[in-house]
């Protein structure tokens, strides 16, 4: 769970106000302290105002990441009742890739001199596509990947 924060003036002064049923869930509403605001929220737990849950993207991300392909995502996804089209899948790794790089800058690594660079040319449909990945030699942290 992150940190909790009002959404409205970023301040950390507040109190819980009352639990509400959501769509999905029970949710733990909060009233800021701060006299300029004042304003009820919830925290935002990086699924606020999304169709789908955690527990629909978690594992969408993890197959993508995987090397899946989107069509194999949402038929897994789809034993769990959902079923997210192709481009409900891009959206969340753009989003969630946006959410984790800064933390990922804010971590300090020792890398080596030396990487290394894979690269596959594939055809999809006729279009040549070329999907490549640069890795540091002693850490084995992705540098890029497209």
């Amino acid at each position: 769970m992150p940190e909790v924060k009002c959404r409205f003036c970023r301040s950390k002064k507040f109190v819980k106000s009352y639990v509400r049923k959501n769509k999905h869930s029970w949710v733990q509403v909060y009233l800021c302290r701060t006299v300029e605001c004042g304003r009820r929220f919830t925290p935002d737990d990086g699924f606020l105002h999304m169709t789908y849950r955690g527990n629909y993207v978690v594992p969408a991300l993890e197959d993508r990441g995987s090397g899946k392909a989107p069509h194999d995502t949402r038929d897994s996804l789809s034993k769990n009742g959902g079923r997210p089209d192709r481009t409900t899948l891009f959206r969340w790794n753009v989003k969630f890739s946006r959410m984790v790089t800064p933390l990922l800058m804010s971590l300090d690594y020792q890398l080596s001199e030396t990487a290394y660079v894979d690269e596959m040319v594939f055809r999809i449909g006729g279009i040549s596509h070329v999907a490549y990945s640069i890795e540091d030699w002693r850490t084995r942290l992705w540098s890029a990947c497209r």
